[in-house]
């Protein structure tokens, strides 16, 4: 349930607010703004100093304040808002990035709390490879070298991750000042040159400004100041350092020493990870000793921060009250990080998928591998740049040893002579290199006929094309190839025979064709055949419609002559149909029409033929078919638009209307007939009716209200069952026909309820599963739809609504104005009422949206009559 202004710790009275009456409420809202929000104690991440390309998610959370709503922003305090909740899940950021959270109501926002994720840099790929990717001639001793990537460094330089570590901005800025319960000497204080203090004036120990307490007080009183720091994950050292000074007069009766320290927490504070300063003040002494600078590493004071989020603790602490005066000066603090130098992993293998490490954490951008390399080798290879993130860079490859290079040209010293030529030719090459010159005859690396620059071999026959190429232990290179044409340049003649066309033979889809084969005439003879348009053989029956035949005439040097040949073939038989019988049927119950399985018409034919149905109506086939006679005519069509036709009619006769369980219990969008019921109440653009036992009742919501409709009267109609914005199961898009009216004693009288029951439970119909869903809290049977009569208390007055109380005291979690709504909903105009009227209230039991899941109680009123 909601209520106003849960988030805001408000005594309703004391802001003025009467509870009853209501007057006060902009007192209250005035006050609440004034009160300001509790910002967040705390601000926290899930996970902290991971690589920029991190793929994961980061959780954000905050500890303590309150509000409405708890919004994330992620450059300044509301600035760009970035999503609400505690916890927030938001994708890794890419850089290091300080996140705020603040709490928001309608009075305002509160201040903010913040928490730093410390992303680490990935580093640049390497590239511009040695040996270049791609290379060939590779020496076999040659080492390895790369570029590290534009902008990188062997070693980053050092950063200091404190903030306002020398006090320089005037103020504590960055740092977090704790001091716990009882009187205390001197408050944590910013000082300048010639600060004033029980020990006299002070100084910085550098800058112009430094951090100052009174180290004395009450028994129990401690002063803390502190920072906290992402350690980055690459870090290789974390250099502490800061300035204090410590002055005391402890000569006051003094018994136990005072103790300060300087200790590293995890975020949050707790347990320390280290104590990384300890002294104490002895009692009954005085002393000064000077800024003295201390140093030290975290990483080796605390192994394993690197990643981590870490508090730099200052810590003192008053173990008895007021034995004497101290004072602690702070200054130039600093965290200086360094961190790791960047090394590669260097990986090598036969392929980009099949790579082993070879050498690993070498720390400049060259690698010579142990041992010679394999000659005429095509070597894959990357490298792996780190620096506690790691970047891939992609796989290049070289060649050792040299492959030979291919010809520029192949030539040959006599072309395009006779088939019967008796001399040699003989076959050159030039450019390129190798151990040897080998020549083929079909493909380059076919048939080899040979070796050899020049190279003698007997006349060919026919048109040959000859290929070289140059080769040695490293393969072969890509060949050059040259022509020799031997010369019959007389294409031969073809004739075609004239084109047929045919009827297709009876009951077949084709015909039996004799083919009489196209003739050619070439001085050196020619050869003749056909090629069917279907790729069948000439003999096979041709086929309804279009084959075409392509007679080419080839002599014996390839030339050739084509010529082409139709056979038609005609289809004039018509397919034959058979129809399915009529059909009669009832209509299914609270339908005005009937679910039929139609079995489709069935047809013969030469060729085969498709059989389709339209109805009468023109809706398709597999819809509901209406009260009446709906003709189906069924056309058989084959390839050659012969068709044939048959009638079929589908006969559905009425079947009684349903009562309004049955429709409640229909899903939304089911088409339905309710039978003869009682008008119960009428709205401007709805109506209700209700079962004349009282046993269910439901809201008709027309596309236009039908003339003729009252209470009483009684009306047979048609429709579709929904499901209303409210929830409420209705009737929509309904047919209504006024029949009569029913008699004051046969009439539907309403039910007197309680609160309590009005509109009841979910109301889930047997069979279906479907009904109506209830309410929040229900109570007794499911009523809506019902005429009912209520009564009680005017409780809160809304905009076109009022709610009245029985006594049941119930709440549905909604609100008018500022206040909890109490009672139940009644819907009609409240012009006329006023707080605490007592009415009675004549409706019908119904229901209004609380939520997406959730309905609430609503009776919507015919009369409201004012009792008191």
């Amino acid at each position: 349930m909601r209520t106003a202004f849960a988030a805001t710790a408000l005594d309703i009275e004391a802001a003025g607010i009467d509870r009853d009456s209501g007057y006060g409420i902009i007192d209250a809202v005035a006050a609440i703004g004034s009160l300001g929000l509790p910002p967040p104690d705390f601000a926290s991440v899930d996970r902290d100093n991971f690589c920029a390309d991190d793929p994961g998610d980061i959780s954000l959370s905050v500890t303590g304040g309150s509000g409405t709503t708890l919004r994330w922003f992620d450059d300044t305090c509301g600035g760009n808002s970035i999503g609400t909740g505690t916890p927030l899940v938001i994708p890794s950021p890419t850089v290091t990035t300080t996140y705020y959270a603040r709490w928001e109501n309608i009075s305002g926002n509160s201040d903010c709390a913040s928490v730093t994720v410390t992303v680490g840099e990935v580093p640049p790929p390497p590239t511009n490879p040695s040996p270049a990717d791609g290379a060939t001639g590779v020496p076999v001793d040659a080492a390895l070298s790369w570029n590290n990537g534009a902008g990188a460094s062997p070693q980053d330089a050092p950063v200091s991750l404190l903030q306002n570590g020398g006090f320089e901005t005037g103020d504590f800025s960055g740092w977090t000042i704790v001091t716990g319960p009882g009187y205390e000497f001197q408050p944590w204080t910013l000082a300048s040159y010639g600060s004033g203090s029980w020990f006299g004036n002070g100084v910085p120990a550098e800058g112009n400004y430094f951090a100052q307490n009174g180290f004395d007080g009450e028994s129990g009183l401690y002063y803390d100041i502190y920072q906290e720091v992402a350690i980055p994950i690459a870090a290789a050292s974390a250099q502490l350092e800061w300035s204090d000074r410590l002055q005391w007069d402890t000569t006051f009766g003094a018994t136990v020493e005072r103790p300060y320290q300087v200790t590293l927490q995890p975020a949050g504070g707790g347990t320390p990870l280290a104590i990384l300063f300890l002294t104490a003040l002895p009692p009954g002494t005085t002393g000064d000793t000077g800024y003295v600078t201390h140093s030290i590493d975290l990483l080796a004071a605390a192994p394993g921060i690197a990643g981590q989020t870490v508090r730099i603790n200052f810590h003192e602490s008053i173990p008895e009250s007021s034995m004497g005066p101290a004072q602690f000066d702070l200054d130039g603090v600093a965290l200086t990080v360094v961190e790791n130098a960047e090394t590669y992993d260097v990986y090598m293998g036969d392929s980009c998928e099949s790579m082993s490490l070879i050498g690993s954490d070498i720390t400049s951008p060259t690698y010579d591998p142990p041992g010679d390399l394999q000659d005429c080798t095509t070597y894959y290879w990357k490298v792996v740049a780190k620096n506690g993130c790691s970047e891939e860079g992609p796989c290049w490859s070289f060649t050792t040893g040299t492959p030979p290079l291919a010809p520029t040209e192949a030539s040959v010293d006599r072309d395009n002579f006779c088939p019967n030529d008796p001399g040699d030719i003989s076959l050159s090459a030039t450019g390129g290199s190798g151990d040897t010159l080998r020549w083929f005859n079909d493909t380059c690396g076919g048939n080899s006929i040979g070796t050899g620059n020049p190279l003698l071999i007997p006349s060919p026959t026919v048109t040959t094309t000859y290929y070289a190429r140059w080769e040695n232990t490293c393969g072969n290179s890509t060949c050059a190839s040259v022509t020799v044409i031997v010369t019959d340049n007389e294409n031969p003649v073809i004739t075609c025979p004239g084109n047929i066309t045919q009827t297709a033979d009876v009951g077949k889809c084709g015909a039996t064709i004799t083919i009489i084969p196209a003739t050619a005439t070439d001085n050196c003879g020619a050869t003749v055949a056909g090629a069917r348009s279907d790729a069948l053989p000439l003999t096979d029956d041709y086929p309804v419609g279009t084959t075409t035949i392509t007679w080419t005439a080839t002599d014996a040097a390839l030339n050739t002559d084509t010529c082409a040949q139709t056979v038609t073939v005609t289809d004039n038989e018509a397919p034959m149909i058979t129809c399915p019988g009529n059909i009669t049927q009832t209509a299914d119950v609270g339908k005005c029409g009937a679910t039929i399985t139609i079995i489709p018409a069935t047809a013969t034919d030469n060729c085969g033929a498709t059989v389709a149905g339209v109805r009468s109506d023109a809706l398709p086939l597999t819809d509901d078919y209406p009260v009446g006679t709906t003709t189906i005519t069924w056309t058989a069509t084959d390839a050659a638009l012969n068709t044939d036709t048959c009638p079929q009619t589908v006969t559905v006769t009425v079947n009684p209307g349903i009562s309004i369980p049955q429709a409640k219990a229909l899903a939304d969008t089911t088409k339905l007939c309710l039978g003869l019921k009682e008008v119960t109440a009428v709205f401007s653009d709805r109506f209700y009716l209700e079962e004349s036992n009282r046993i269910m009742g439901i809201l008709v919501v027309p596309t236009a209200m039908p003339p003729g409709v009252a209470p009483r009267k009684k009306v047979d109609l048609s429709g579709t069952m929904g499901t209303d914005a409210n929830g409420e199961r209705c009737i929509i898009e309904a047919n209504v026909v006024v029949t009569g009216e029913a008699t004051v004693e046969e009439s539907v009288r309403p039910f007197f309820l309680g609160h309590a029951s009005v509109a009841g439970p979910d109301l889930l119909l047997p069979l279906t599963g479907f009904g109506q869903q209830g309410v929040v809290n229900p109570f007794g049977p499911n009523n809506i739809g019902l005429l009912i009569i209520v009564c009680g208390k005017v409780t809160q007055i809304g905009p076109d609504y009022l709610y009245i109380d029985d006594g049941h005291n119930l709440k549905d979690g909604t609100l008018t104005g500022a206040e909890e709504n109490v009672g139940v909903r009644i819907a009609c105009n409240p012009s006329v009422y006023a707080a605490g009227d007592y009415v009675l209230v004549t409706g019908v039991s119904s229901c209004f949206r609380l939520s997406p899941t959730e309905l609430g109680r609503r009776v919507q009123a015919v009369e409201v009559r004012k009792l008191r």
